[in-house]
């Protein structure tokens, strides 16, 4: 985070920076590393989970100072805060944790992936259209939105595949009503899936073309 700001401070232009922390993304086994939250009422220790919850604590606490320093910048910011998967913690932890479960094992690896996201502006920005449930593939064009900036037509294609597929993702696919789809010839899904799958792949091949 301090980086982050030093580099917005070098420059006087609009800037987009992504940062990518990897504090807390393990393994939690670090030897000389005092853990400061420690698990209750379970039935067994978890040294790693307790690590973890420690260095997403400091995590927490630093992103706090990063936006507290932002909230006194003159330039209008906008903060898009986001993980990818739960940690990769012990197995005997998550099955204490989530119980005993008839979700199939497909649907079980995409709440793995479900995690928090924040938008956050040091000015008057509307957040509304955003969804509670959207994967970080659409985050960008909801991001680009938010800060008045056009979209151009793959990102409008995003903008609009997300109405339809809130969530599209290795782990899995959820459509606009909830219902799970696993990519698989004859589903629902599958032809609107085929085409992102070849869209996206030809925008990472090629690049952006005006």
């Amino acid at each position: 985070f301090d980086e982050l700001m030093a580099l917005y401070r070098q420059t006087e232009n609009n800037i987009f920076q992504f940062g990518l922390t990897i504090q807390c993304h393990g393994g939690y086994d670090y030897k000389d590393y005092n853990s400061t939250v420690h698990l209750e009422n379970m039935q067994a220790d978890y040294p790693d989970v307790d690590q973890y919850l420690s260095l997403i604590r400091d995590t927490d606490q630093a992103f706090g100072d990063f936006i507290d320093t932002l909230r006194d910048v003159s330039k209008p910011v906008i903060v898009l805060m986001f993980g990818d998967h739960l940690p990769q913690l012990s197995d005997e932890f998550y099955n204490e944790l989530m119980g005993d479960s008839s979700i199939k094992k497909a649907q079980l690896q995409l709440e793995k992936h479900e995690t928090p996201y924040l938008f956050w502006a040091n000015y008057d920005v509307d957040f509304s259209e955003i969804p509670d449930i959207l994967s970080a593939n659409f985050l960008s064009p909801y991001l680009l939105k938010a800060g008045g900036i056009g979209l151009d037509p793959y990102y409008h294609y995003l903008y609009e595949l997300s109405k339809k597929y809130p969530v599209i993702s290795r782990a899995g696919i959820v459509n606009s009503r909830g219902e799970f789809c696993e990519y698989l010839t004859g589903d629902a899904c599958y032809e609107d899936i085929l085409e992102y799958e070849m869209l996206q792949y030809s925008r990472l091949k090629n690049g952006r073309r005006e």
